[in-house]
């Protein structure tokens, strides 16, 4: 999962940090030990039960969810079965497991769950998600947040998207966020991005917007 760019060597390390806290979220750190790639059938079968039996039992509530999360946290499975109850949690209380990640210590996996809260968050009610930011967040939490609104947004609704950058001034976290909404809008969008970049005024939004543009595409003809 990507995250900003920047050319700040600060937010460089904390975009750096989130891409490295993200790819460790999603893909968990519980590696299969060598024998079980050659388990019997019968032994494969139960494995696959005991995947059936967890996704039944799912948590319906948030405050079981929250449980869960602090339970895999605390043995340190902390890969795609806490992203699913992240985003389990967004549907049934955007607020609480915002306020749920803020209260987690400074680190990778915080930054991780704020990515992943905010993102899903922003696909639905995006003026929510950046509001909440806004009025609970500081310092690099808070850049995390609306970074991830932003691009969630623009995944799905690029104009609201754009909407997003207006209150914000300082150059720095607008050259981030206009990195976000063109991450964030790249695979469906490409067309609102071309128009939109193109009707910016000339100045440094317009510059960092080719800029970000150029190099994503040029990542995805790379892997084409």
């Amino acid at each position: 999962m990507r995250f900003l760019k920047t050319p700040s060597t600060y937010l460089k390390t904390w975009a750096i940090g989130s891409c490295l806290a993200a790819s460790f979220f999603v893909t968990g750190c519980d590696v299969p030990k060598p024998d079980q790639s050659v388990s019997k059938p019968s032994e494969r079968k139960d494995t696959a039960n005991d995947s059936n039996h967890g996704s039944a039992s799912k948590p319906k509530d948030f405050a079981s969810i929250a449980k869960s999360l602090s339970a895999l946290q605390s043995r340190g499975a902390q890969g795609g079965e806490a992203a699913e109850l992240l985003k389990e949690a967004v549907k049934i209380s955007p607020k609480q497991a915002a306020d749920w990640a803020a209260t987690l210590p400074p680190g990778l996996n915080k930054d991780a769950c704020l990515e992943i809260i905010f993102k899903n968050w922003s696909q639905k009610a995006p003026k929510d998600a950046a509001q909440f930011a806004k009025s609970h967040l500081k310092g690099v939490d808070y850049r995390l947040a609306l970074a991830s609104v932003v691009e969630g947004a623009a995944s799905s609704s690029p104009d609201n998207a754009g909407a997003l950058l207006a209150g914000e001034n300082e150059p720095l976290l607008r050259g981030a966020l206009i990195d976000s909404l063109i991450i964030g809008a790249i695979e469906a969008h490409s067309d609102f991005l071309a128009e939109w970049t193109a009707a910016l005024p000339p100045g440094n939004d317009r510059d960092k917007a080719i800029s970000s543009l150029v190099e994503e595409w040029s990542m995805k003809a790379t892997t084409v």
